[in-house]
């Protein structure tokens, strides 16, 4: 017996839970009023959780209803889902109460071309109500048997020879219970029959008599004993004429003291007469496993993100001193560029006005003038003057070259005048009147035309402006 496991006889409507105590023993308690509906059962749980202790985390039922029934049904070869679908239409169709049906099959021995099954039915309200209630009150539903799981139990205090049948006669209070059942456990058949009033033992005798006729003509099992379990039960079959003459045997003892509800207890999951549906939700110590996994999986997920975000601002952090580092770099580079361009703006400088007693700026302006000259022009002029706005500079000079050669070259002259170190402004050129028309602001060009003089083949060219 499993400790945290509470097992509840629901016998017609007397309702008794049982369980083990911290001391290993059994512990019983026994709804006041009777239990019928699933509001009463509801209740009865309740309260008997309470009794039990919060340790009872699972619940196994133990059921004796007039609506829990046993049928023998043949079907043709079949299997698997197949079988399933077969019985489901065939449990449908016989409509063995006026709601949807809940079935669990048992196979039955026979000749290899019969295919018998022995189904256990029940309302499925009975069952849903039975799930809601566990559900409620947050125990783990692990079976739900008929009386008949039980009774095969007792089989073994039974002394029987191979291949002997026997049937199991059982007063449970409420009811008595008829279970045909083989030596080596197999069960066969099982009935429930209620008695009350008049009569009673006459209509016993009959059920039993009914239920061994049945039993041969549909299982194919000849019942060789009746044994009836208790002395109380043995004594109400005594003297009974029962088919074939067959003798009632006692086993004495059998249900005396809580013999029912420790077989109860004792049940397996497994048990082949388990008409409790795949649970849908974990067992506690599954859904304790999950939440303990899931309370895990949160702390290290919440690790992993306080890390990441550590990190993340660590990288952050050393990317913005890796770009200051770098902007850094590029700034210091540009000052070293504008530097250099600044001394060697100076160099120039330096190297064009020469030393302190060199000569003033026509004669510096004229050695620039020199280094500056494309080699096609020819410098006939030269005159610097000094005037309110900076220096006035006239250039004359001759060229051989002739058409677009020509006006490149003084275009050359020009830019080199203009972006050199004295920034010569260029107000009037050669170059400037012959691209956009002559005026009469050029005398130059009035009285000496840029075409080829008579007696040379040189063409002249001016450019004037001022040193600002």
């Amino acid at each position: 017996m499993k400790s945290g496991l509470m097992g509840i006889l629901w016998l017609t409507e007397r309702f008794t839970a049982t369980w083990l105590d911290r001391a290993g023993q059994v512990a019983t308690w026994t709804a006041p009023d009777s239990v019928g509906d699933s509001k009463e059962l509801r209740a009865a749980l309740r309260q008997a959780r309470v009794q039990a202790g919060s340790s009872m985390r699972r619940v196994v039922f133990l059921l004796d209803q007039r609506n829990l029934l046993f049928h023998v049904q043949e079907t043709p070869p079949a299997s698997g889902k197949l079988l399933g679908s077969i019985l489901d239409r065939l449990v449908t169709e016989s409509r063995f109460f006026d709601e949807p049906a809940t079935w669990i099959r048992l196979a039955l021995p026979g000749p290899p071309q019969r295919h018998r099954w022995l189904l256990a039915l029940m309302p499925r309200s009975v069952l849903d109500d039975i799930e809601a209630a566990c559900q409620e009150t947050q125990l783990d539903l692990v079976g739900v048997h008929p009386v008949a799981s039980v009774l095969a139990t007792f089989l073994a205090r039974v002394a029987l020879t191979p291949f002997e049948t026997v049937l199991l006669v059982t007063d449970i209070g409420s009811s008595h219970n008829l279970l045909v059942a083989r030596c080596d456990g197999q069960v066969l058949f099982a009935r429930s029959i209620a008695l009350s009033g008049a009569g009673t033992d006459l209509r016993l005798e009959q059920e039993i008599n009914r239920t061994l006729h049945f039993s041969q003509q549909r299982c194919g099992a000849l019942v060789t004993r009746v044994v009836a379990l208790g002395a109380a039960c043995h004594a109400t079959l005594s003297g009974k004429s029962l088919r074939e003459g067959l003798p009632v045997e006692c086993l004495p003892g059998a249900l005396e003291g809580h013999a029912l509800e420790i077989a109860v207890l004792q049940l397996r999951d497994d048990s082949p007469l388990n008409l409790a549906r795949p649970t849908r939700r974990l067992p506690f110590w599954a859904r304790s496993a999950v939440v303990a996994g899931l309370a895990a999986l949160v702390l290290v997920s919440l690790v992993v993100t306080v890390t990441a975000c550590f990190d993340i601002r660590n990288d952050a952090g050393a990317a913005l001193q890796i770009n200051r580092a770098r902007q850094a770099e590029a700034g210091v580079a540009a000052n070293r560029q504008i530097r250099a361009r600044r001394a060697h703006d100076l160099a120039a400088l330096i190297q064009a006005i020469g030393r302190p007693d060199d000569p003033g700026v026509a004669v510096t302006f004229a050695r620039h003038v020199s280094r500056t000259l494309p080699t096609s022009l020819r410098l006939t002029h030269l005159e610097v003057r000094k005037g309110t706005n900076g220096w006035a500079v006239d250039l004359r000079g001759v060229s051989r070259l002739r058409g677009s050669r020509f006006l490149a070259a003084l275009d050359q002259f020009e830019r080199g005048l203009s972006d050199g170190l004295f920034k010569v402004r260029v107000a009037d050129s050669t170059h400037r009147e012959t691209l956009g028309g002559v005026t009469t602001s050029s005398p130059t060009l009035l009285s000496r035309p840029a075409v080829r003089d008579a007696a040379s083949d040189e063409l002249p060219f001016f450019v004037r402006g001022w040193i600002p």
